[in-house]
């Protein structure tokens, strides 16, 4: 039997609160991986890894990991993206910062992400 790669992470629900991030050893070496991965290539997507690579939630439903190394400036700037609060209280209500300066919604952001980088690759492999 293939041991499973337990992962979770703890989010804040408000600032300052501490990010807890619990798992097993196997998943905390992928995760690892995944940042070393990022820090290299820019991007990190577990959706791309074996099965036996996969992350689970202690109630056995595995998820998809994405590991983004964003340097500020440019396009994607810290101040325009959703905040990661997940307190009703402190949650990002902010629809867009203006017209001309809209908020960047994170799932948004990362499909944008891969359609870059699988034009990249494309133009590399032409």
């Amino acid at each position: 039997m293939t041991k499973r790669n337990y992962l979770h992470v703890y989010p804040q629900r408000a600032p300052h609160d501490t990010v807890f991030i619990a798992g097993t050893p196997s998943a905390l070496r992928l995760l690892r991986d995944a940042i070393d991965e990022a820090l290299a290539n820019g991007l990190c997507c577990e959706t791309d890894k074996d099965l036996e690579d996969e992350f689970y939630a202690g109630d056995g439903e595995a998820y998809d990991l994405v590991v983004i190394n964003w340097d500020d400036g440019g396009y994607w700037s810290w101040d325009k993206v959703q905040l990661p609060y997940t307190g009703e209280e402190w949650r990002d209500k902010r629809s867009t910062l203006s017209a001309d300066n809209p908020m960047i919604d994170v799932g948004d952001m990362f499909v944008q992400i891969f359609v870059v980088k699988d034009l990249e690759k494309e133009t590399q492999d032409d």
